[in-house]
């Protein structure tokens, strides 16, 4: 997938450009074009137009900066999936002057599964995998992982009584969980009691019970009705 520049951005609108003198002579149905169309449609992304272009870097450089030119988003596409000779990546740095990088944390953790994935095991390393959310927020402050095992971040996340989820209350259990802003619990600050509670502090309340104003930030039941409070 290519974006144009910020700086010289053409016309909204997608193009898809596939590669592969398989394509290009017909021995293999594109059915990667199709799939591509259905998914721009469905996201409202604006498609313009499809192309295709055989195994020559010469050529492939062209039409990139052909369509780059034209387009907001190039996305590219094969037939056959990554081969030896693939021609793309070098075409695509070479089309924008830019040269190819190695990463090798990338390729340690190719191997790395590679490697599980023969000999068996079915247990991922927590940190082994990294979605796309988790590599673009720079703080690190998503977690995936296995909740199952306590050893984790994720699981070690979830333990914290920072932890709370939307409408636990309700009895629903949802997969995702959020940690809440750290606070000072000093509650002779003014405003203490509109700051909201800790997972323990909820379940102190729900064991105990609360007065009805203080769950809801309000006096107590006879003063919100304009009447003396129950006395024993």
């Amino acid at each position: 997938m290519v974006t144009c520049p910020a700086e010289s951005q053409p016309p909204a609108g997608a193009e898809v450009l596939c590669i592969g003198t398989e394509l290009l002579l017909g021995n293999i149905t594109n059915g990667n074009a199709r799939w591509l169309a259905e998914q721009l449609a469905a996201l409202g992304i604006a498609h313009h137009r499809q192309a295709v272009v055989g195994d020559n870097r010469e050529r492939l450089i062209a039409m990139v900066r052909e369509a780059a030119g034209r387009c907001r988003l190039l996305i590219t596409t094969g037939g056959l999936g990554p081969t030896p000779d693939d021609l793309t990546t070098e075409a695509i740095a070479a089309a924008f002057e830019t040269p190819l990088q190695e990463r090798p944390e990338v390729w340690d953790d190719i191997q790395a599964k590679a490697a599980a994935r023969d000999s068996g095991r079915t247990q991922v390393a927590d940190g082994a995998i990294q979605v796309a959310c988790q590599q673009a927020c720079p703080a690190g402050a998503i977690e995936f992982g296995d909740i199952t095992d306590p050893k984790t971040r994720v699981a070690k996340a979830k333990a914290s009584t920072r932890t709370y989820g939307a409408l636990t209350y309700l009895n629903t259990r949802p997969r995702t969980t959020y940690q809440a802003k750290l606070r000072n619990l000093n509650l002779r600050m003014p405003g203490a009691q509109l700051v909201p509670l800790s997972r323990v502090e909820m379940a102190g309340r729900e064991a105990h019970g609360a007065p009805h104003g203080d769950a809801h930030g309000a006096p107590a039941h006879g003063d919100a009705h304009g009447a003396k409070p129950h006395s024993k």
